[in-house]
């Protein structure tokens, strides 16, 4: 039948359904939609390329300025090196010692003869002659012999006595100029000459030059008396009459003395026993007695070392020993610092550094060592391979050394860029010369070019953690227990408003922080300090006033107000806490302190007090690392899923113990990875710590003293560091312990993070 119906009971037969494509068009026109998928695809490649290789110049720049940074901190650590040149042959005889100019080109040599001898260093041929009495230029090769011959400590002239006995002290200075070439000229002077007559028959003497033409001279006499002559000489301005006066002053009586050297400022005398031991007589106490010093072997020589501070003696065992006079509270004394083991040899010569405290030894076997005493350093030693030096003299600008045998010379080239540098110098305790004890100190200059610099980075290094602990004590509750309130208690209306406004926090300068602490900050909590002491105990209760009080008012009056409003109330009772702390703190200082807050800590407690302290930078400090630490905790509240609070209070639970017991703990990794990263915004801080910290180099854990970071130190320094210099590298130091050490917080912090992501992964 063509139209029949199906039977009772039958299914109804099915239509067969549509057949759909797979890939749904995107576009009324597929070819439209496919290049539009292929201009998404290129787009997403080339994003990904372009966020790769972004990522992989960042990594590669940040490595490279850790690569830049070590090699200018690699040739600290790096030895002296020296090289000596072939010996050349000298036409004049009788060679005494001598002095080199800034350049190493010409040198000045002292002959038995009576003459100076001007010389080129590459040898050969004698430049010119000059007579050691007049100054003036001579060809005569033979004038009044000399004996006991010696280069002054400065090593700008030289001592002798003629062999009718006087004492003379011969300039032998080099004047360099500056035009469109460099030009450096020998320029002689007649020697100041004390006459045989004055000084009688001399056993031991030593001349130093006073001002720019007066002379000064400690002359021990064959009889055992020891005497000091001056002589001043005055040139008047309009008649240019020259007037000399020469005043002779007894010391006393000395008996079994070799030697005799006395001190530029002409207030001590040192000694060197025929016994070997070393002696210091103070001159400007009348009738002091002489300090004996002896080592276990026999002292041969003594040299001052720059700045005259202290003191270098060699011993037959070739040991080197640094000595210095310290005040005390019972006088001056006369110790040793520190000594350096030699070869075994007797030490015969030493030559000190015009540009630092190193000094060259030379023992009797020929071998030689350049030592750096407050480096604690042996930078070189060796064997030059020139034989029977009598003299030896290092150049002003320490790249050379000059070593005279009885007819030839050898010039060494030094190499010795920066003596003060080690680990020792660095991170050690070193004993400074006028200090009682070694210590751990920072000081890169000085007023004057004698100064020994002080490159201990020992109190940077602990003013840098002390600022950050002490910014992070003060940072790190305000803002973790502010995030969790916020993110746990406080409405979300009122949390989106407090949220951005403690986050502009952020956008203050530091240098704005800076110096409203320095200037304000600073000053306020000087005069209310000792009422501060009473917040751990009056700003909880007033808090927990606050809340109690909070808790008493009707529900129908609480329920006006949205979640989290209540922190209003509770911070101004907060608020009137500290106010009454700060209203206290004249009672608290008048009847605890006796009156006085900083002399109390100085006399009961032994803290001294600074009003630009630790205290104050921690406070400014901690205003820029709050926003930091509140936003990524925040984050990290927010972020633990919400099923895991709502299941504790279904449970039971109160909500504190919600937030105590699950919400902290899931949220601990990103906690942690917040106070990690206000650690190194605090480690990296410099205007703060600059301009509230009082910028003082110490080594104290006192919160009442200021401290120097690193930052800042480098921020300070860099502007006078010579470029290549020994401080420019060590500021370069410094900044590479910094990098080691946010990298090393950053990398445990990462550590830890990881383990506490897996602990509580599965709540």
């Amino acid at each position: 039948m063509a139209n029949s119906s199906p039977t009772d009971g039958e299914p109804a037969p099915m239509k067969e359904p549509e057949q759909t494509p797979l890939t749904p068009s995107l576009s009324p026109h597929p070819g439209k939609g496919v290049r539009r998928l292929r201009k998404r695809r290129r787009a997403d490649l080339i994003a990904r390329w372009v966020v790769s290789i972004a990522g992989v110049a960042i990594i590669a720049l940040i490595l490279g300025i850790l690569v830049f940074i070590v090699g200018e901190v690699l040739p600290l650590m790096k030895p002296a090196e020296v090289k000596a040149r072939a010996p050349e042959r000298v036409s004049a005889t009788n060679l005494g010692p001598a002095i080199c100019d800034d350049y190493a080109n010409e040198l000045v040599i002292l002959l038995g003869s009576g003459r100076l001898a001007l010389q080129p260093a590459t040898g050969g041929t004698l430049a010119a002659l000059y007579d050691v009495f007049t100054g003036e230029r001579v060809d005569d090769a033979a004038g009044q012999p000399l004996e006991e011959m010696s280069p002054s400590p400065n090593g700008r002239s030289f001592t002798a006595r003629s062999q009718s006995g006087d004492l003379l002290l011969i300039p032998a200075q080099f004047e360099t100029t500056f035009g469109v070439e460099r030009s450096v000229a020998f320029k002689p002077r007649p020697a100041t000459v004390f006459k045989a007559a004055d000084v009688g028959p001399v056993h031991a003497f030593s001349i130093r030059r006073v001002g720019s033409s007066g002379a000064a001279a400690a002359v021990l006499r064959k009889d055992g008396q020891l005497l000091k002559f001056t002589r001043t000489i005055e040139i008047d301005d309009f008649t240019e009459e020259v007037t000399e006066e020469t005043e002779t002053k007894l010391l006393g009586t000395l008996r079994g003395v070799r030697q005799i050297h006395l001190s530029q400022d002409l207030a001590r005398l040192y000694l060197l026993g025929d016994d070997g031991s070393v002696g210091y007589l103070d001159l400007a106490v009348p009738d002091a007695p002489v300090q004996w010093r002896q080592r276990a072997s026999k002292a041969n020589v003594l040299q001052f070392i720059k700045g005259e501070s202290s003191l270098i003696t060699g011993h037959e065992d070739g040991e080197l020993v640094q000595w210095q006079v310290l005040n005390t509270e019972a006088g001056r004394r006369f110790d040793p610092m520190r000594s350096f083991d030699g070869k075994g040899a007797p030490v015969i010569r030493l030559a000190a550094s015009h540009r630092h405290k190193g000094f060259l030894a030379l023992d009797s076997t020929g071998h030689m060592g350049l030592y750096h005493p407050t480096s604690e350093r042996l930078l070189w030693d060796g064997n030059p391979g020139l034989k029977d030096i009598h003299s030896m003299a290092l150049a002003p600008r320490d790249d050379a050394a000059v070593l005279l045998s009885k007819d030839s010379l050898m010039l060494l080239d030094v190499q010795n860029h920066h003596p003060e540098a080690g680990l020792k110098a660095y991170f050690g305790k070193i004993w400074y010369e006028d200090y009682p004890a070694p210590a751990h100190v920072w000081q890169s200059s000085a007023g004057n070019d004698e100064y020994e610099p002080k490159l201990g980075l020992m109190p940077l290094i602990v003013g840098t953690l002390k600022g950050t602990l002490f910014s992070l004590i003060f940072a790190v509750p305000i803002a973790v227990l502010a995030a969790l309130y916020a993110s746990q208690f406080m409405h979300p209306t009122l949390r989106g408003r407090v949220k951005p406004a403690i986050e502009i926090m952020a956008a203050v300068p530091s240098v704005v922080l800076g110096f409203v602490a320095g200037l304000w900050l600073a000053q306020l909590l000087h005069k209310v300090l000792p009422g501060l002491i009473l917040i751990p105990v009056l700003l909880p209760l007033s808090i927990i006033l606050g809340g109690w009080l909070w808790h008493l008012t009707p529900k129908t009056f609480r329920k006006r107000f949205r979640a989290g409003t209540e922190v209003a109330f509770i911070g101004l009772f907060a608020l009137l806490g500290v106010g009454l702390c700060v209203l206290l703190s004249p009672v608290m200082e008048s009847l605890v302190f006796g009156g006085d807050f900083p002399t109390w800590l100085r006399e009961w407690m032994g803290l001294a007090y600074d009003q630009q302290n630790a205290i104050v930078v921690s406070i400014a400090m901690g205003f820029a690392v709050i926003p930091i630490i509140f936003t990524i905790a925040e984050e990290a509240f927010s972020a633990v899923p919400r099923n895991l609070p709502l299941g504790s209070l279904a449970l039971g639970a109160t909500p504190w113990q919600t937030v105590v017991r699950v919400v902290v703990p899931s949220a601990s990794p990103g906690v942690f990875s917040a106070i990690m990263v206000g650690f190194g915004r605090a480690v990296g801080e410099t205007m703060i710590v600059l301009m509230a910290a009082g910028n003082t180099p110490i080594l104290d854990w006192n919160p009442f003293l200021g401290f120097r970071t690193l930052s800042a130190n480098i921020a300070t320094e860099i502007p006078e560091a010579p470029v290549g210099g020994t401080l420019y590298r060590t500021l370069f130091l410094a900044a590479l312990l910094l990098f080691i050490l946010t990298f090393a917080v950053n990398t445990i912090a990462e550590v830890v993070r990881g383990r506490l992501r897996k602990r509580y992964a599965n709540l």
